[in-house]
């Protein structure tokens, strides 16, 4: 499991996963789905269009929130239509 380096002025911090985790910075499946309102196999199909731009640790259904950031730069970039998730 790599580690992210996250640096700040003249500060470096390495975030391990456990500390993201509890940070809530690490989507799951779960999330997803709730985010979209969608069901397990959508939050899936999702996670792995997500993964194709970007995935920071290598989780298994898991994307990092930078990793979410990074694909919709990507998908606004190609200019195609983006739908923000509703809000609960």
């Amino acid at each position: 499991m790599k580690d992210l380096l996250l640096v700040t002025d003249n500060n470096v911090t390495v975030l391990s996963k456990k500390t993201l985790l509890e940070q809530g910075q690490i989507l799951d499946v779960n999330d997803i789905a709730q985010l979209f309102k969608c069901g397990t196999n959508k939050a899936y199909q999702i996670i792995r269009a997500i993964k194709y731009t970007s995935d920071i640790f290598g989780l298994v259904g898991k994307i990092h929130v930078l990793d979410y950031k990074l694909y919709i730069e990507n998908v606004a970039s190609k200019g195609a239509g983006y739908s923000m998730p509703s809000e609960a």
